[in-house]
């Protein structure tokens, strides 16, 4: 945070902590700090260590969760760079930081590059602990998440550059967990899968459908529209947006399975099956809450319901690793991102759910 405070006035006038906090859209970096943990809690399981020593090994921790937050700040902060205009034709949205012109564009871009150059050095000196495949699977995930940025909504179906970083970002985590032997094993190939698909699913599906207007008044090309054909008429059908998220959540719950019945299976059988039941009624929720959004004519209902999906997808990733994850630490790993999301929403928006930005 201190970092944030010098670039006040870099370019443009005196502005308070918060608005970079909402430029960086600080609510949910808790989220995608935690990527690379699941994928180093895999990696280390895929090469028999004990992933509760792994999760309370400190020094590695702090460092892949700045990875994951420096990643979070470089990303968000870069998309609004390169949606600004777009934004500023969203008068259905309050003003963000920078077509407000609260945040001067040199100032946002000093706060990008900054995190990136911390996120990176983090990633470096887990190379330096581990192996070098840490750093070279983190550059490989910045690469694609500045392309989606740039051209993810160029074309429909952009969004699998995003569903591509978090994949890299998973297997980068995994590198530092279990080295370059466990990015090839089923669990951290199955859980970069599975962070794939929920992003895609959350980006492409959810942010696609909120942001549906503001994309076709800029001419933007995204999946939802090809798939709703918005700019065609303004009643667009939602029958294919529906089935195509039948179809996501469908792959979501198929890799939460395997990853419960053979990386990640317990010694029991019972406790299996209902982690399994477990996932098919998480994944079904998870379904409908997108489906009643989709149908809402209330905005604030929508996003609200989207924050349920959203918090429903980060239990079942958390589901998957119990029981060999120790429930104090499964507990830790669900709760700080939701705990972060509810204060930060709260004190930049004045409300506990999702916020129209």
């Amino acid at each position: 945070m201190a970092a944030i405070a010098l670039f006040r006035g870099v370019g443009g006038p005196l502005v308070g902590l918060k608005v970079y906090l909402r430029l960086a859209r600080v609510q949910t970096s808790g989220v995608t700090a935690t990527v690379p943990v699941y994928g180093y809690l895999a990696g280390a399981h895929a090469v028999g260590l004990d992933i509760n020593a792994a999760f309370q090994n400190v020094p590695i921790m702090i460092l892949l969760l700045l990875c994951g937050f420096t990643a979070h700040i470089f990303g968000f902060v870069q998309n609004e760079l390169a949606d600004r205009e777009a934004d500023a034709r969203a008068g259905t949205r309050r003003p963000k930081p920078l077509p407000a012109g609260e945040v001067s564009v040199g100032a946002a871009k000093a706060l990008a590059a900054t995190a990136l150059a911390v996120g990176l050095l983090a990633a470096a000196v887990l190379s330096i602990w581990n192996n070098l495949f840490v750093l070279a699977l983190s550059i490989m995930s910045v690469a694609c998440a500045a392309a989606y940025n740039y051209y993810g909504k160029a074309f429909a179906g952009g969004d699998v550059l995003l569903s591509g970083s978090i994949a890299l970002f998973v297997l980068a985590g995994a590198a530092a967990g279990g080295g370059l032997q466990s990015v090839f094993t089923q669990g951290p190939l199955l859980f970069a899968l599975l962070g794939a698909s929920i992003i895609l699913l959350n980006n492409g599906l959810e942010g696609g459908f909120k942001d549906r207007g503001s994309d076709a008044a800029a001419g933007k090309k995204t999946l939802v529209l090809a798939l709703t054909k918005m700019q065609e008429g303004p009643e667009p059908s939602f029958g294919p947006l529906r089935f195509a998220s039948g179809l996501i959540h469908a792959l979501i719950l198929g890799t939460a399975s395997l990853l419960v019945i053979f990386p990640f299976r317990s010694m029991s059988f019972e406790a299996d099956e209902l982690r399994y039941l477990a996932a098919l009624g998480l994944v079904i929720a998870m379904a409908m809450l997108y489906a009643r959004a989709t149908r809402s004519t209330d905005r604030t209902r929508m996003l609200a319901l989207f924050g349920a999906h959203e918090i429903l997808a980060i239990f079942l990733l958390v589901l998957i690793l119990l029981p060999a994850l120790a429930w104090t630490n499964a507990l830790l790993l669900f709760f700080g991102p939701l705990v972060l999301f509810l204060i930060t929403n709260w004190q930049l928006y004045g409300t506990f759910s999702a916020p129209d930005v």
